[in-house]
């Protein structure tokens, strides 16, 4: 009688542990089925940590690099780049934002759109290395993104790769010049032969230029322009003699020379005007590239004489 009282009890003890364990199995297995899918941070940087960054998109390849704090672009061309449009793609993918594990084997990646040919972004740290290579859109505001680290595809949104262009101006630095107005000694102007000379002129607190042959606000102006001139087009790389002549940079009798303090100095060459665009071409330091900047309002520095009083100048 006391076997039989004890087998109820035990009895009733083994079906509650056999419970409990398919119970706590079953919340395992639903733990791991919710967070398959959950994307996970691959990496966390600040835009700071990187010191180069590569781009190719089927068949063209950009490369900038960082020395110090200034950026410049060592592919297709050698040429200083744009420091916040290289900043805004850092700050982008500094921490990738995925939204959804797809594929976390990176089976069958040719389904998803991922082969040699597409669009990649990798970021240096040193010598380490971060990449993500661009897929097939999943609809107007994703793609498919595969990670080789995790070896996976992920979905993201579109903003951070549709804002990386292929347009290589858009990588170039637009500043046409870069000096800073107290470092100049002088700003040399030669009009067709007729030379004037611009100098710093500290008014208490405050610097202002001025010149014997036209008004401290002219002058000023002029210095203001220079400082901070704007490429609007980058038109060559490769000056032949023909587009130094069609951009009026080979017969060109109007040039500025900057001269700096520290023995640098600036070139300006003045070619054509264009007056539908309000444009005019230059070429900086004899490089052999032309590039359009904002109409250069000379006017103020050319003498009139009676003979050509009802003349436009060529360079206004």
């Amino acid at each position: 009688m006391q076997r039989k009282g004890w087998l109820v009890p035990i009895l009733v003890f083994l079906v509650s542990i056999i419970c409990l364990l398919f119970y706590q199995r079953s919340n395992v297995q639903d733990s791991f089925a919710t967070t398959t899918n959950l994307p996970p941070i691959l990496w966390s940087k600040s835009p700071a940590d990187f010191t180069k960054l590569t781009y190719s998109e089927f068949g063209l390849n950009f490369e900038a690099t960082k020395t110090e704090d200034t950026w410049k672009l060592t592919a297709p061309v050698n040429t200083p780049a744009d420091a916040l449009y290289i900043y805004n793609i850092l700050s982008y993918f500094s921490t990738p934002a995925f939204i959804e594990a797809i594929d976390i084997f990176g089976n069958n990646l040719l389904d998803y759109g991922i082969d040699e040919s597409s669009p990649t972004l990798t970021l240096y740290e040193g010598e380490k290395t971060y990449s993500l290579v661009r897929g097939y859109a999943i609809d107007a505001n994703h793609y498919y993104v595969y990670s080789p680290a995790s070896n996976a595809i992920y979905s993201m949104e579109k903003s951070g790769f549709d804002s990386i262009q292929t347009d290589l101006n858009v990588w170039r630095d637009k500043q046409l010049l870069s000096f800073k107005k107290d470092e100049i000694k002088d700003i040399v102007l030669n009009l067709e032969g007729e030379l004037f000379t611009i100098i710093p002129d500290v008014q208490g607190s405050v610097l202002k230029f001025t010149s014997p042959d036209v008004s401290s606000n002219v002058a000023t102006t002029l210095v203001d322009f220079l400082q901070s001139a704007q490429i609007s087009n980058f038109i060559t790389d490769n000056m032949t003699p023909t587009l130094g002549e069609i951009y009026g940079i080979t017969q060109s009798t109007h040039s500025i020379t900057i001269h700096l303090k520290d023995g640098k100095s600036f070139l300006l060459t003045l070619g054509n005007v264009n007056e539908v665009e309000n444009l005019c071409y230059v070429q900086v330091n004899n490089t052999p590239s032309i590039v359009s900047i904002p109409y250069l309002n000379l006017s103020g520095f050319i003498k009139e004489t009676p003979a050509e009083s009802t003349e436009e100048p060529a360079i206004k």
